[in-house]
């Protein structure tokens, strides 16, 4: 039977693993699209259907557990459902929030980059950057991923520590749902 610090330590090591970090720690290596590709195990569009969030069974954080009904499994994912682990969330009164970690609302169309984490759990590459809302157009229809070119930026280097400007100036680049999928599936063929 594990001690109270064993546990402590082993659940400080799991989100660690899983790119938890204190407020004052928090910093995502900006990442390109060539680079968020690479780095991750699948790419899907689709439709967050459920989030739930609970306690870690040792009670010291808050996972969400999302549910993404595929409807374009880009690379590396089937059509179907897709659950991934996202660190914080809320639980009745408690809020746990994570810096730099995306967050997920239920009936948003996503673009997301996935990885497998060692405890088998599909959790987001790269933290908020693996995240890319997709909405329509209202003058012409056409399904738009808001800041996919962003990520096109061949310079993108360094620290992002405040992600809040750089993702309202993503927002306000965006590519069509075809584009972005089509410039993934190249990634990976040239990999």
């Amino acid at each position: 039977m594990l001690s109270k610090l064993s546990k402590a330590v082993a659940a400080l090591a799991v989100m660690i693993a899983i790119g938890v970090s204190t407020p004052s720690t928090a910093q995502t290596l900006r990442l390109n699209l060539e680079q968020l590709e690479q780095s991750s195990d699948a790419v899907v569009l689709g439709r967050a259907v459920h989030a739930e969030s609970a306690w870690t069974p040792d009670r010291s954080a808050i996972l969400t557990r999302v549910t993404i009904q595929v409807q374009d499994p880009v690379t590396g994912a089937p059509i179907g459902e897709q659950v991934l682990v996202v660190p914080g969330g809320q639980v009745g009164d408690y809020i746990h929030e994570v810096s730099d970690m995306p967050t997920f609302r239920v009936d948003e169309v996503v673009a997301v980059f996935l990885t497998a984490h060692p405890s088998g759990e599909m959790i987001v590459t790269g933290g908020w950057q693996g995240k890319l809302d997709v909405v329509q157009d209202p003058a012409t229809g056409e399904k738009r991923v808001l800041g996919a070119s962003f990520l096109l930026d061949d310079e993108v280097k360094g620290f992002a520590g405040k992600h809040e400007a750089e993702a309202s100036a993503a927002a306000k680049t965006a590519m069509s749902v075809g584009d972005f999928a089509q410039r993934v599936r190249k990634l990976k063929r040239e990999r």
